[in-house]
């Protein structure tokens, strides 16, 4: 969304059953227009027979009335997505249906496909007009950043500082967080301290959860947001749940530059 990742980049979501899934991206848009872009990539069920089958929903509605996945509810996307089989033979990704429809404070245009590369993910991007009072990204006026030594250097150090607070505590983490954590609540229409004892300290304070040392010796540097935030892929804000054989909590954190030249975490 606007060129930054919902889910984690070095691990795209999908599976090998069916899936549904929702997810609030409240804190992913802003007022006006936004750009939504999804990358498909589809392979043949070897074992079952299974015919590979992508959908998408994108809708608005009313605090509280969360739907379920696929309920029926009028939406301003119903993108659908499937392989086919050519005549030349092989197989490819093809939208075989999508439809746009205005909603109450929210519209959208068709999806258009974009590219699609050797390894078979396809690249679809449609516009998103937003008329929810959301307040302002203020990355979206940071720095473009340029991948250089020094940059390196200066990225690793504001982002290992974070982590050196998240090891210590919510509390210690949090004037790090202050900018995330207002946008975000902003944008669920939650108070900040409600917002940010219930779902960041909820991570970092967990006592069956341990930060994972700060490493990204072999990551590698990506820019987002066009450019204006940087990360290292594979992220390296993660916790380890001892409860459940090490499943991975990840901080989807990004860092811009301000016009002071300070890095800051993404809000």
């Amino acid at each position: 969304m606007n060129d930054v990742p919902v889910f984690d980049p070095s691990e795209p979501f999908g599976g090998s059953a069916e899936i549904d899934t929702g997810i609030r991206l409240n804190g992913a848009f802003r007022k006006g227009r936004n750009t939504l872009s999804v990358m498909v990539r589809m392979l043949p069920d070897g074992e079952y027979g299974m015919e590979p089958f992508f959908r998408i929903d994108l809708g608005y509605w009313e605090f509280l009335s969360f739907p379920s996945s696929f309920d029926g509810r009028p939406m301003s996307v119903r993108m659908q997505v499937k392989l086919v089989t050519p005549e030349a033979g092989g197989t490819a990704v093809q939208v075989m249906s999508s439809n746009v429809e205005t909603q109450p404070l929210m519209g959208a245009n068709e999806p258009a496909r974009v590219s699609e590369d050797a390894d078979g993910w396809v690249l679809y991007r449609f516009d998103v007009n937003v008329e929810v009072d959301l307040p302002e990204m203020a990355w979206m006026n940071g720095e473009i950043l340029q991948d250089t030594p020094e940059m390196r250097r200066s990225l690793v150090q504001a982002m290992r500082e974070v982590h050196s607070a998240m090891a210590v505590g919510a509390g210690a983490a949090r004037p790090y967080l202050e900018g995330f954590t207002s946008r975000n609540a902003t944008a669920l229409g939650a108070p900040a301290d409600v917002y940010y004892e219930h779902s960041v300290a909820t991570i970092i304070d967990d006592p069956d959860s341990k930060i994972l040392p700060f490493d990204v010796t072999d990551a590698e540097l990506r820019l987002f947001g066009n450019g204006r935030l940087a990360t290292f892929v594979p992220l390296p804000h993660r916790f380890a749940d001892q409860e459940n054989e090490g499943w991975l909590t990840t901080m989807y954190l990004y860092y811009w530059k301000d016009g002071n030249g300070q890095w800051r975490v993404i809000h």
